[in-house]
């Protein structure tokens, strides 16, 4: 286990992340962060508690928001000399991303939820030659029956195959990182492990890096590298998110 800097080599970096101060306006919360390295293809655990500014370090490396200071490259980009049009492209066309709700439109199909990133990134879109169709593949390795991904609102499945309805969404048009929330905080241990074997295949598949959230030690021995979030964000105050 480090501290979050991977061996710096050149033009292999996922992400960057150095000398970073971030405070939420009208908070008393901030932290920083001196160094943090994911390398390309890796497969990192970040393991942290609520409260910990796991949220807010998500944010920062999805460009949601910009830190008050320090750099942040993602994809070889530095996304504190971007605009927030610019850094909302960027994370849509480089980023997907497995919230810890699914966040999915309740009232479309499976397939329609899947094919959501392909609206806003050009980038994903010109590597879907037939995007229904691969969405549709997408669903199938995930163990989603056709009938089910075509025909039913989303608000009709269950948790665990809304799950994977989320994980296909966050991988059509195979962006470069899956940024993961929590995916598996619900699971009982064997569908955790079933849950963790169907993402790292897609993953691979798709040549992606993968940085996943979670509080569960046992998931360490899954992954390339695990950083402690408490070793490598310094906080102080209260979370806002």
């Amino acid at each position: 286990m480090d501290h979050g800097a991977a061996p710096a080599q050149p033009d292999t970096c996922a992400i960057e992340a150095s000398d970073i101060r971030f405070s939420w306006p009208n908070s008393a919360f901030s932290m920083t962060v001196s160094e943090f390295r994911v390398q390309r293809g890796e497969k990192l655990l970040l393991l942290g508690e609520s409260g910990g500014g796991k949220s807010t370090l998500l944010s920062l490396i999805c460009g949601v928001v910009s830190p008050d200071q320090g750099s942040i490259r993602v994809a070889g980009q530095e996304l504190t000399n971007l605009s927030t049009f610019r850094r909302d492209r960027l994370r849509a066309n480089k980023i997907g991303v497995i919230f810890q709700m699914f966040n999915l439109l309740p009232y479309a199909s499976a397939v329609e939820n899947i094919l959501v990133p392909l609206c806003f990134s050009p980038e994903r879109r010109t590597r879907c030659t037939t995007p229904r169709d691969e969405a549709l593949e997408l669903a199938a390795a995930l163990g989603l029956p056709r009938n089910l991904v075509t025909d039913e609102p989303a608000s009709n499945l269950s948790a665990g195959q809304q799950q994977r309805v989320a994980v296909a969404r966050a991988m059509i048009g195979r962006p470069e990182i899956i940024v993961a929330d929590e995916p598996t905080s619900a699971l009982d241990k064997k569908s955790q492990a079933e849950f963790i074997d169907l993402l790292f295949d897609q993953v691979a598949q798709a040549g992606s890096t993968l940085i996943m959230v979670s509080h569960d030690e046992r998931l360490a021995d899954r992954f390339d590298r695990t950083v402690q979030l408490s070793d490598l964000v310094v906080t102080s105050g209260v979370a806002v998110a």
